[in-house]
């Protein structure tokens, strides 16, 4: 088992923030739709109110994530050794139509414990699913962790994880107003998108 998986406290904080991702948006609380393969801002956001119940001070990061989607010592020839999620700045004329479309740029986003310096990603075990979808890529190497919680160091083989100032900068927005829509779910609130605004409703008891 990965050491990370045997700290209680990280699975706890794990778990809860997985199950406050379904209440909230794949239960269409917060009034938008998603997928949870494709989700990392969201299930992030939800990491961040579990971990603050806990005392932990996480924060998100975004930028270029990559894992190895086959054992590289046995595919030496195959020059996509990775499946990987690359930012390529705020002023790249793609990453500037997706976000004028609404859409979320190519980028991933993760959380860092600021006491302790680590690295938390909940999504790691999406990532031979959307090699397969993203990248049209088979995945041939052994199934990832569940989730990664630890240093630098603790990171398995050829994984990588590059924050980028930019990409933080560039989803603040968004972070800051899906952790409102937390909150407000988390008060009783079901929200509903209208186009140019959101309603919040509150069922009476």
């Amino acid at each position: 088992m990965w050491s990370w998986m045997q700290d209680e406290e990280k699975v706890e904080i794990v778990q809860h923030a997985r199950n406050l991702f379904e209440h909230v948006f794949m239960q269409e609380r917060a009034g938008i739709v998603v997928v949870r393969r494709a989700a990392c801002l969201y299930q992030t956001a939800c990491l961040m109110v579990a971990g603050a119940k806990k005392g932990r001070r996480l924060m998100p990061q975004a930028g270029t994530a990559a894992w190895p989607r086959l054992d590289i010592e046995c595919f030496p020839d195959d020059p996509h050794t990775h499946f990987a999620y690359e930012w390529q700045g705020s002023d790249d004329p793609l990453t500037r139509a997706r976000a004028s479309a609404g859409l979320m740029p190519e980028m991933h986003i993760w959380a860092a414990d600021m006491d302790s310096r680590e690295i938390i990603d909940i999504t790691t075990r999406y990532a031979p699913e959307q090699c397969i979808k993203q990248a049209k890529l088979p995945w041939k190497n052994s199934p990832p962790p569940d989730f990664f919680w630890g240093g630098v160091d603790d990171l398995p083989d050829y994984w990588m994880y590059k924050a980028s100032l930019d990409a933080i900068e560039f989803i603040a927005d968004d972070f800051a107003e899906t952790i409102q829509k937390i909150a407000l779910v988390l008060k009783g609130y079901t929200l509903t998108d209208k186009g140019d605004f959101t309603t919040a409703t509150k069922e009476m008891t």
